[in-house]
């Protein structure tokens, strides 16, 4: 963990907040892909991207949290429906870190899937 030169760091390894956002994706990607393991949903990839919003004053927390799932696999987009509802259960009733930010910030996903050839 660092911090930014200005404020005395080496800008050398994430920051803080950032390791909130990680801990967010890693919460949420294990009950993800547990989850489509139970569906029996087969997909070669999940990449998970996130971006926050923070307050301009301080404390500066995040206000906003976007997140994006994004699948890689042959035959994903006829299971879109099924990925979505994955990535619901696990925003909505699964991930421990999801349901803590949501207390103070507005957290919004979306699926993006990436087709390979059969």
């Amino acid at each position: 963990m660092d911090a930014a030169q200005e404020v005395g760091g080496g800008d050398t390894a994430a920051r803080p907040m950032e390791l909130i956002l990680a801990a967010l994706g890693g919460c949420s990607g294990i009950d993800v892909v547990h989850i489509l393991r139970k569906m029996r949903i087969p997909y070669d990839a999940l990449e998970i991207r996130l971006h926050g919003t923070r307050r301009d004053e301080h404390p500066r927390r995040f206000t906003a949290i976007e997140v994006e799932y994004v699948f890689r696999g042959a035959g994903l987009s006829e299971k879109r429906h099924r990925l979505e509802e994955a990535v619901r259960l696990s925003q909505e009733k699964y991930c421990s870190v999801a349901a803590m930010l949501n207390q103070s910030a507005e957290i919004s996903w979306r699926v993006t899937i990436e087709e390979n050839a059969q």
